[in-house]
């Protein structure tokens, strides 16, 4: 595998780990994995960006949709 390859990869776990740190996700109230996935730009401890402009948030333990920008959650 190739560096790009490599990166690219641990992106992907990185990303799939995050999202699984989420109570709701442990308990089996939410999918185990991301359905956005595909379109997700970044991530950071509590926010995970999609391509369109929304986000989801961790919320209590649970990933919410919101509108990038948007705080009322």
């Amino acid at each position: 595998m190739d560096p790009k390859g490599a990166q690219h990869l641990r992106r992907r776990l990185d990303s799939h780990a995050q999202w699984q740190r989420s109570a709701a996700v442990q308990n089996g109230e939410q999918p185990r994995a991301d359905p956005d996935a595909a379109d997700l730009i970044e991530f950071d401890e509590e926010v995970r960006r999609y391509r369109d402009g929304l986000c989801n948030r961790l919320v209590d333990g649970c990933w919410i949709a919101a509108l990038e920008g948007d705080t009322a959650v």
